[in-house]
């Protein structure tokens, strides 16, 4: 695995508005500790907070805030494809608690 950037618990006013129409060169995590709306697919998705996504590398990345703060974490990174060829992608899923995934992002980062 090649970690090429991480976000840690930052912070943007809404206005900020994702769109990656051709997605990204490597695969995404996305934490998100506030209400989040996603395109995917040509649908509008409304995540609840404490969500998080896994964007499969060179798919669209289309989201912003649903309220005043959007808080995220976020790694971009590397991997054979096959190593996570089982995993879903593109579907914002609800997470009881973001703590152990941002654990693993700040010690990721810190590396």
């Amino acid at each position: 695995m090649g970690v090429i950037f991480v976000g840690i618990r930052e912070q943007v006013q809404r206005g900020l508005v994702i769109n990656r129409t051709a997605g990204c060169y490597d695969y995404t995590l996305q934490l998100f500790w506030s209400s989040t709306v996603f395109w995917i697919d040509g649908k509008q998705i409304l995540a609840p907070p404490n969500s998080m996504i896994l964007f499969k590398k060179g798919d669209p990345q289309h989201f912003y805030s649903a309220e005043q703060v959007m808080t995220n974490a976020y790694v971009f990174f590397s991997l054979q494809d096959d190593i996570i060829s089982d995993l879903v992608f593109n579907k914002p899923v609800p997470v009881d608690d973001l703590e152990p995934y941002h654990r693993l992002l700040t010690a990721i980062f810190e590396e």
